[in-house]
């Protein structure tokens, strides 16, 4: 299968939560902050957050976490194609949840956090420019614990929107290969409006609606390569799916927690959870030479990108 890029002279991303839990009250969050963290206000970046015990989020990224399928069942990389775990610079996403049972529908748990929805380009789309923009190790979002409902939580929901790392390719320069890293960015939910964004010092520009697996590659000298992953190609763990599946084409991938997050609502301290996201070989491409380089001004593209497993546990 083969899918042709398009060429920015030198240096993106999309989005949407299929259900569309459109009209959500939150505010936007900031993107990185100096220390390389997302927001550290309160639910969706509100300026300030209420005194008192916070429910703290932090992202982590593992290449040596399981490597899941879209039923969270172990996968291995398909013939004709390769895959690398790449380095992570930043996540976003628009959506968390708790889900207190196995067959808790999708936006049936305890939501905590939900970023606004737009038509500014047209369709009903999750705005990238409200979303927290955290990198690996970073915060991710802080909530008062006064706003969490008591209760157990086995399991948690991510929705992720927007994935930036950097790739290891191979070009060819005056006849000679020459094996180089580049920066790739790629939108993993259903519709995402996105006006620009910085990909490695290359400001993109868009003003519309992205659909979910629209990738930018910076390749350095070369400049920027885009494309799109065919639809239902991203893969999305839910170890969940025969009791509580999620909408197609949405990115909201399911995890379970170590042992169950239990809030009792009379917390005096700050509880924080770890949210580890799978990069095990998460980004793949079609390799017909079968020599599992990746060599995108060869013809070598992306097939899938999505994040492959999540797990969460209280510290």
């Amino acid at each position: 299968m083969h899918f042709a890029p398009t060429h920015r002279p030198f240096s993106l991303l999309t989005l949407s939560f299929g259900l569309c839990l459109a009209a959500s009250g939150c505010e936007g969050a900031s993107g990185l902050d100096g220390d390389g963290s997302g927001s550290e206000t309160g639910e969706a970046g509100s300026e300030t957050a209420a005194e008192g015990p916070h429910l703290i989020f932090m992202l982590e990224v593992d290449p040596d976490a399981p490597r899941l399928d879209n039923l969270g069942q172990p996968a291995t990389v398909p013939e004709g194609n390769a895959a690398q775990s790449p380095e992570f610079h930043a996540i976003a996403a628009h959506y968390l949840e708790l889900a207190p049972m196995d067959w808790t529908p999708l936006g049936g748990g305890e939501v905590i956090f939900q970023t606004p929805h737009t038509e500014a380009g047209g369709e009903m789309a999750v705005d990238f420019a409200q979303m927290p923009v955290t990198a690996p190790g970073g915060e991710f979002l802080r909530i008062p614990l006064s706003q969490v409902t008591p209760g157990a939580y086995p399991h948690g929901r991510l929705a992720l929107s927007y994935q930036e790392y950097d790739l290891d390719f191979r070009a060819e320069f005056n006849g000679q290969p020459v094996d180089l890293t580049g920066r790739l960015g790629s939108f993993v939910e259903s519709l995402t409006y996105v006006e620009s964004f910085d990909l490695a010092g290359t400001e993109l520009s868009y003003n519309e609606n992205k659909a979910q697996g629209f990738w930018a590659f910076n390749l350095p000298g070369w400049g920027v390569e885009e494309g799109q992953v065919p639809a239902g190609a991203i893969t999305v763990p839910n170890p969940l799916d025969d009791t509580s599946p999620i909408p197609a084409d949405s990115c909201v991938v399911t995890g379970h927690f170590a042992a169950p997050l239990v809030i009792t609502g009379d917390e005096r301290e700050d509880v924080i959870v770890t949210i580890t996201l799978s990069s095990n070989q998460s980004f793949e491409w079609s390799d017909p030479n079968g020599n599992g380089v990746f060599e995108p001004l060869a013809g070598e593209l992306p097939v899938d990108m999505g994040i492959r497993g999540l797990s969460l546990r209280v510290e």
